[in-house]
């Protein structure tokens, strides 16, 4: 990208907000636009691929784009309407990948291979194998989310599970 960027810099008028020291507070200070952009790759993530791969089966349902928003964290597909209802309602919060959707995929990856070994002998069964899958049901679920707030839940349940007396 070729960028024009400039310190942020501001007129101060006693009473007024300083937009200067918000900047430099939040980190960004710097301000600009984008003069020229390329490409880079024009190739998408896996994590893409597998949206759009899904996105013929989602787009069927009646309420696709908040699937979308539950199951990968996509929420651009969602009305205003939408998104003021949820906000409304308080369930708002439930659009971003959290612990508790973290703690879900893990409860449905352990009731899976719980199922699984079911059916197996007793002999072949352990605790090991639910513990396993339900941690990679999760790492498949936070990858699919794409978000840096379910990468950081995933690494507190993690050490949650570790070490749950320090937390």
């Amino acid at each position: 990208m070729r960028l024009n960027l400039r310190p942020v810099h501001v007129k101060l008028n006693e009473g007024e907000f300083d937009a200067q020291r918000f900047a430099l507070a939040n980190h960004t200070a710097l301000r600009g636009r984008i003069l020229q952009q390329r490409v880079e790759s024009e190739t998408c993530s896996w994590r893409w691929q597998r949206l759009m791969c899904d996105l013929p089966v989602i787009n069927a349902l009646n309420q696709s784009a908040v699937l979308q928003a539950l199951a990968f964290g996509e929420r651009t597909e969602m009305s205003e309407e939408t998104r003021q209802l949820l906000r409304k309602t308080g369930t708002a919060h439930l659009m971003a990948i959290s612990g508790m959707h973290i703690a879900l995929a893990a409860s449905m990856g352990w009731l899976l291979a719980h199922g699984v070994q079911r059916a197996l002998p007793a002999r072949l069964t352990g605790y090991l194998f639910p513990l396993v899958m339900s941690w990679l049901l999760v790492a498949i679920y936070t990858w699919l989310s794409g978000s840096q707030p379910a990468a950081r839940a995933l690494s507190a349940d993690c050490a949650d599970a570790v070490d749950p007396v320090s937390h």
